[in-house]
């Protein structure tokens, strides 16, 4: 048997050549909703990283505005911590207007001073996982 007549010729069955049309669509709609998972967990991962990235740098700076506002403005804990809560949220943005952002200032001991940030914000494909959001 010569090379093109045993890998090019169509399989035989029965005595009868196996009919293979039809195939390409019944591999693609078994393709297509795990592709969809995939491209939309996807797309949700990035998003999350990106507003992570966020609400950590605006911790960040608001733990330097702090605790600058505590040591050279010579300003009351209380006054600084509230500085540094306003001063996160003006960091974050338009993120305020799909999340609900809060940020909790504290002075911990003599020059430590502390932002925490916590933000809970819906899926971009409806309530898909976690269902009350992020």
């Amino acid at each position: 048997m010569r090379f093109r007549d045993k890998f090019l010729s169509p399989p035989i069955r029965a005595g009868r050549p196996v009919r293979s049309r039809g195939n390409l669509t019944i591999m693609t709609g078994l393709l297509v909703l795990p592709s969809a998972i995939a491209v939309v967990m996807a797309v949700e991962l990035v998003a999350l990283t990106n507003e992570r990235a966020v609400m950590q740098a605006a911790a960040d700076a608001a733990a330097l505005a702090g605790a600058r506002d505590l040591m050279v403005s010579g300003s009351s804990q209380r006054n600084a911590k509230n500085f540094a809560e306003r001063f996160a949220i003006t960091q974050v943005g338009n993120y305020t207007q799909r999340a609900r952002v809060a940020f909790s200032a504290r002075v911990e001991r003599e020059g430590v001073f502390a932002v925490d940030g916590f933000a809970v914000r819906p899926s971009f494909f409806g309530n898909l996982v976690p269902k009350g959001g992020f």
